[in-house]
């Protein structure tokens, strides 16, 4: 069972790409999405009701989002490569 299919990139389309996750006000808006989501993940405390196995799932999810954020952040940051994705 394939859920998500290759899709390759041409050259073209990952040059946009990091070319547009470069632009500061991408930056910046990946770092505030991040810094909300980090500071989620510290302050954060089981609700009235709410299961650990409940909370430890939204804290994770919570993780992956951060985990995601982060990659784009660092994609932005590097050089762009001069083969393409999955061609």
């Amino acid at each position: 069972m394939i859920i998500f299919p290759e899709i390759p990139l041409s050259q073209t389309e990952h040059d946009i790409i990091y070319k547009a996750l470069k632009e500061p006000a991408v930056q910046k808006y990946l770092h505030v999405l991040a810094n909300r989501i980090g500071k989620s993940i510290v302050l954060s405390t089981p609700k009235d009701g709410e299961s650990d196995e409940q909370f430890l799932r939204k804290k994770a999810h919570a993780q992956g989002q951060l985990a995601v954020l982060e990659t784009l952040l660092k994609t932005g940051t590097q050089e762009v490569e001069q083969t393409p994705v999955n061609s």
